[in-house]
């Protein structure tokens, strides 16, 4: 069933919501600094005690939302499934690149009589874990929210 970018912000945990703003927290003055070189903003309150000018503070506000362009987008398959993948796409991608050479090691303790007892799965076993592995992934590159999203921002980059 499809979903809309709005349902899965609803789905986010509210405690993602305070990690978001304690990274704020840590990361204003590099924020704010930012702000200031790329927009040449300096704001000054000019008043008759202090006719140099004060300091003005902007808020920076962090909410749930997204770009209006971005609001008709939906995404198909399992989104919860989805969700769950990418969470261990990191993990899935070392698994796979890493079994090969888990096989290698297998294989050269098979050759030494005093190691064979740490051979304890079958190369038949280890190429289980590889395809199904690789099919978790199949899954996620097929249809993943991120890989979407992303595509969004490279193509109004491009503009």
């Amino acid at each position: 069933m499809p979903i809309t970018i709005a349902e899965l912000l609803r789905r986010v945990p509210p405690e993602i919501e305070g990690k978001v703003k304690r990274v704020r927290d840590q990361t204003r003055a590099a924020i704010q600094e930012a702000l200031r070189v790329e927009c040449r903003l300096q704001l000054r309150m000019v008043t008759d005690d202090d006719p140099t000018g004060g300091h003005v503070q902007v808020p920076i506000e962090i909410a749930p939302g997204y770009p209006h362009s971005m609001g008709d987008i939906t995404f198909d398959g399992d989104v919860d499934l989805l969700l769950l993948l990418i969470r261990f796409r990191e993990d899935l991608e070392r698994t796979k690149a890493s079994l090969p050479v888990l096989g290698q090691l297998q294989e050269a303790l098979g050759k030494n009589e005093k190691w064979t007892s740490l051979v304890t799965l079958t190369n038949g076993e280890i190429g289980n874990v590889h395809d199904w592995v690789k099919r978790l992934l199949e899954i996620l590159g097929k249809d993943d929210p991120v890989e979407k999203l992303l595509a969004i921002r490279e193509a109004s980059t491009a503009m």
